[in-house]
Parts: C-alpha cells; structure tokens; sequence
C-alpha cells in the first residue's frame, strides 16, 4: 500500500487521494451488493479498513499528524474493539519513528480505559525508557 503513495507525488495529490478514500468509503457503505455472498461483511471490513490506512498515509506524508489519526480512528472499521484499533494504529505510528505521537496515542488509550496487548506495554515500557 505504500508503495502506492509514491505515484502521489505532489500534496494536491494526497489531497485528492483523500477525498477518494471518503467517497469509496461512503459509497462502499451506502451501496451494498444486491446479492450478498457468505462473507460479504468482511470484504466490506477490509475495504473500509484498507481505505482508512491508505488515507492515514496520504495525511501523514503531508505531515498533518493528528488528522491522520482522526481519520484512521474514524473510519477503521474494528471499532467493537478499540484494542485492535490501537494495535494496528500504533504499528502504522512505529512504522514513522515519531515516538512521541506513539507515546501519546498509547496513554491517550490507557486514559479512555483501553487494555493495550503485552506486547504495546513491553514497547511502551522501552520507549519511555530510552525516548523520555
């Protein structure tokens, strides 16, 4: 996927890019197919949830950091389980080396009474032990 981000090569571009994630995101929710196959409620998941981390890129590589939270935090489709949320949008943070957005995010989680996996609170630990 980021790999496709390259083509995007000017901030109008990401832009644009956005707004395209919003409008498939939007019309992938309001158009479901007429004939539903078995597992049509996770293709949708993982469309939706693709979309939300291509757009979490398209905001972060224009350095517009909190948006891209926001917009992964909204349109991420795991929202019955906030700890998957956080999981995965921790990894995409640690994929950027800004360990102070990882920080904040991660005790963000704790105060909104999110349990993070043992592995986030091992990676926590040793951030705070080394970046702080």
């Amino acid at each position: 996927m980021k790999e496709t981000l390259e083509y995007f090569k000017t901030p109008h571009m990401k832009e644009t890019a956005i707004q395209k994630c919003d409008e498939l995101i939007s019309h992938v929710q309001k158009n479901p197919p007429k004939k539903k196959s078995w597992n049509y409620n996770y293709l949708i998941q993982r469309k939706i949830e693709n979309l939300a981390i291509f757009g979490f890129y398209c905001y972060w590589q224009l350095h517009e950091y909190d948006k891209a939270i926001h917009y992964f935090k909204k349109n991420f489709f795991m929202e019955k389980n906030k700890e998957i949320q956080l999981y995965v949008l921790l990894n995409l943070i640690n994929e950027t080396n800004q360990k102070n957005i990882w920080i904040r995010e991660y005790e963000l989680a704790l105060k909104n009474g999110i349990q993070p996996r043992k592995k986030l609170v091992d990676q926590y630990d040793k951030l705070k032990q080394t970046f702080c």
